[in-house]
């Protein structure tokens, strides 16, 4: 998990407080799958403040919200495509199982201003969102948050109809490009297709058929360019009759211009040679008169006529009143086209959706063999440390022999302080006899010339997980740096104390031993393992290995030692996530057996080092909240109060 926001409190509008604690649940009972249910982020409270965490991890960029529409970059294509995807299936799902959740035209439906719903909070955040994000320029995620300012502009605009997809004129587009001849009627189709996408574009789904009144529009519009048109081609048509008569200068060719007059504007210029010819045909009848009298003008102009009823079949078929229906046979093929386009983008959508499943499939094959090579490689250099080991043992032995021999000469001149020893002690032995059960410390400073001073190694765990919440709503890693303090205050000023901290790979950070006049320095040490210093906190890794062996090394070897080891994970540094961690205390128990480790559990995702406290005689913990670690860690510590006087 990856905390994407972290908002205050007290900003989050009241009406939604309750929503947005049911969101988690609402989204498993929609049974989404996970790719589609990523889109909404999941909160937790944390004391004054909301966190917002998704599963996902990668660069993130914040986006601009205007009028509910989230503005995509051109690098965030496939943002864009999954965010109109995952919004759609989302409200569909919601729809088909709160049908009363919407009224007809998709508008929300509310029942109580002052307290949502989940499903109604759901509807109106991925309708008009406040945050959103896109993580590695793929990904987008809601943030589940409205203000007070940003809840009261959503809930007091009833009549605004929501859109999660915001189409902008895609039916109008479509239309656009197939009309793009410059005719009049496909002017007219236009306009009214984009008024027809205007009214989808109000609605939640697109694809739908235009609207009764848009079709009324069309056919106003339509009744305009006709009405147009014939003006137009009547006023060429009167043009070319009146050329025709200047022509011919007979009373014949009028008439023809007459009825070229009703022909209309496509056959305009047509009938105006057809008025020329006539006029040439009327001369010629003119100067033969004497021949045949009226008898061939008759002819001619019989002719001529049926020429003209011809030329106006075949022309002007198939007839004008007609385009009116062909226009809407075509507009209805046209949304009729949009809408399989729409599904063949779902179609696409949830293609491309697999294809990165299985993309993603095969570089987790690829990690999965790349890891198992690690694996080997790493089993050849557990063979090469376990000769080592075995070697650096015999040197161990050889020095042990000589210690012995060293510590023979040393017993031989101790032997008088012993003696003095053992009468202090029976004193002592007497005194408290004497004093009713009270016991006497030794001295401090004989158990500091003897080297027996006991000390405290203190292992905290630093790394990312810790930001995580405990069950009073405290982050782990706060209450661990307070019970380390509150451990520090109560030990004893003489007893050393050595800390390390297990936050990053691939060894632990060792701060040093502190004495009892460092005790402040100790706890500014302490509060510098909290991961939330670090640039990137959710990936500091643990090293928990390492912190063992720090610990180990730092114990003295005939002193008495007590380790607190507080963790919430197990080890995730490469080349020894994969050790064991019991086989680890036997090792660390071997070469110190005076070194009792009290290990404290925070969370349950270490069940494997419950066995480190067992093989080296210390006590697990396990609390649930601060004021319980703080204890613990008290307990673990007890015996460290006073030490010597």
């Amino acid at each position: 998990m990856i905390r994407l926001m972290r908002l205050s409190s007290n900003d989050l509008a009241p009406q939604v407080a309750n929503a947005l604690s049911e969101l988690g649940t609402l989204l498993q009972e929609l049974k989404l799958d996970s790719s589609t249910s990523s889109l909404i982020a999941m909160s937790s409270h944390s004391g004054d403040y909301l966190n917002f965490n998704s599963n996902m991890s990668g660069s993130i960029k914040e986006l601009t919200i205007e009028q509910g529409a989230p503005k995509f970059y051109k690098e965030q294509l496939h943002a864009a495509q999954n965010y109109s995807f995952r919004a759609n299936k989302i409200i569909e799902v919601l729809k088909d199982k709160y049908p009363s959740l919407t009224s007809e035209d998709g508008s929300l439906q509310l029942s109580n201003k002052q307290n949502l719903s989940a499903p109604e909070f759901l509807y109106a955040l991925i309708s008009q969102p406040q945050y959103m994000l896109v993580i590695n320029d793929r990904e987008p995620v809601i943030i589940p948050f409205f203000s007070q300012e940003h809840c009261n502009n959503t809930l007091n605009n009833p009549q605004e109809r929501l859109n999660a997809i915001k189409t902008v004129g895609v039916t109008s587009a479509i239309l656009a490009s197939f009309f793009a001849s410059g005719s009049a009627a496909a002017a007219n189709v236009q306009s009214s297709t984009a008024a027809d996408s205007s009214n989808v574009d109000q609605k939640f789904d697109p694809g739908l058929q235009p609207s009764v009144e848009g079709s009324k529009d069309t056919e106003a519009s339509q009744e305009q360019a006709d009405s147009a048109n014939f003006s137009a081609t009547s006023s060429a048509g009167s043009a070319g009759a009146g050329a025709s008569e200047a022509g011919s200068g007979d009373a014949g060719t009028g008439a023809v211009g007459a009825g070229t007059n009703a022909v209309g504007a496509e056959g305009a210029s047509a009938a105006g040679a057809s008025a020329a010819g006539a006029g040439a045909g009327a001369g010629a009848a003119a100067a033969g008169r004497s021949l045949g009298g009226c008898l061939i003008p008759s002819l001619i102009a019989l002719l001529l006529l049926l020429a003209l009823l011809a030329f106006y079949f075949f022309k002007l078929y198939p007839w004008p009143f007609d385009k009116a229906n062909e226009q809407e046979l075509l507009l209805d093929q046209l949304n009729e086209q949009v809408i399989e386009d729409e599904l063949n983008l779902n179609k696409i959508n949830e293609l491309i959706e697999k294809t990165q499943e299985k993309i993603a499939l095969g570089q987790q094959d690829a990690q999965e063999q790349q890891l198992a090579n690690l694996k080997a490689t790493l089993a050849k250099d557990e063979q090469t440390l376990k000769e080592i080991e075995r070697l650096l043992g015999l040197v161990n032995d050889k020095d042990e022999q000589i210690k012995a021999e060293e510590l023979a000469k040393a017993q031989e001149e101790a032997a008088k302080e012993a003696e003095a020893e053992a009468a202090a002690k029976a004193a002592e032995e007497a005194k408290l006899a004497q004093g009713a059960g009270k016991v006497t410390l030794p001295k401090c400073e004989t158990i500091v010339k003897q080297g027996k001073m006991p000390n405290l190694i203190i292992a905290t765990d630093g790394s990312g997980s810790m930001i995580n919440l405990l069950s009073d709503g405290s982050m782990r890693i706060d209450a661990a740096i307070k019970a380390a303090h509150a451990l520090i205050d109560q030990v004893d000023k003489n007893v050393p104390i050595r800390l390390f901290g297990i936050q990053g790979c691939p060894l632990a950070r060792d701060y040093g031993t502190f004495s009892g006049n460092e005790r402040q320095r100790l706890k500014a040490a302490v509060a510098q393992t909290n991961p939330m210093l670090q640039s990137i906190p959710f990936q500091v890794l643990t090293p928990l290995v390492s912190g063992m062996r720090g610990m180990a090394s730092a114990a003295p070897k005939n002193a008495d030692s007590i380790g607190v080891l507080i963790s919430d994970g197990v080890d995730t540094c490469d080349g020894t996530e994969d050790l064991n961690l019991c086989e680890v205390a036997r090792q660390i128990h071997k070469s110190k057996p005076r070194l009792k480790i009290h290990v404290v559990l925070i969370g349950e995702d270490a069940p494997d080092a419950k066995c480190i406290a067992d093989i080296t005689g210390g006590k697990v913990y396990k609390p649930g909240n601060t004021k319980a670690l703080i204890e613990d860690l008290k307990n673990a510590g007890k015996s460290l109060q006073k030490v010597c006087q």
